[in-house]
């Protein structure tokens, strides 16, 4: 254990997250149910394309023209509100053709809502990708 606590430091939850001996980053999480992104992918139009890095799903119109920098807006939900606010928003967001991305699933939300998460990341269920400034507007 001291090899374990000496390498994850103070994350040791994070660092066993994904496997109980070994150290692996969120970027190779597997839902280990259905996520958001069956809340997600019958929202959108044809053409629009979606899928999961890590513990994200992106989505990204058919004309994708996100800048390379840019305006991003991230928008927080608890887990009992999150499949809601998905129908809300997702129709709006391929209206207006802007890429997105969302937590794969509940255990992520959960985590990013928790006290392990940094201050930078935490609360962030959405990330939205507006174009330019009118369109963030």
């Amino acid at each position: 254990m001291d090899g374990i606590e000496r390498r994850a430091r103070r994350d040791l939850y994070l660092f066993t997250l994904l496997h109980p001996e070994r150290y692996e980053g969120l970027d190779a999480y597997q839902p280990r149910r259905p996520g958001f992104s069956e809340e997600v992918l019958p929202l959108l139009p044809t053409g629009w394309r979606g899928a999961p890095r890590g513990i994200w799903f992106h989505v990204v119109p058919p004309d994708n023209r996100t800048p390379a920098s840019g305006f991003k807006l991230h928008v927080s939900s608890v887990p009992e509100h999150a499949r809601a606010l998905l129908r809300a928003i997702v129709p709006v967001l391929a209206e207006e053709g802007v890429a997105f991305k969302v937590l794969v699933d509940e255990a992520m939300l959960d985590l990013t809502n928790s006290s392990h998460q940094s201050g930078g990341g935490c609360g962030k269920f959405v990330t939205i990708y507006p174009r330019n400034l009118e369109q963030f507007h």
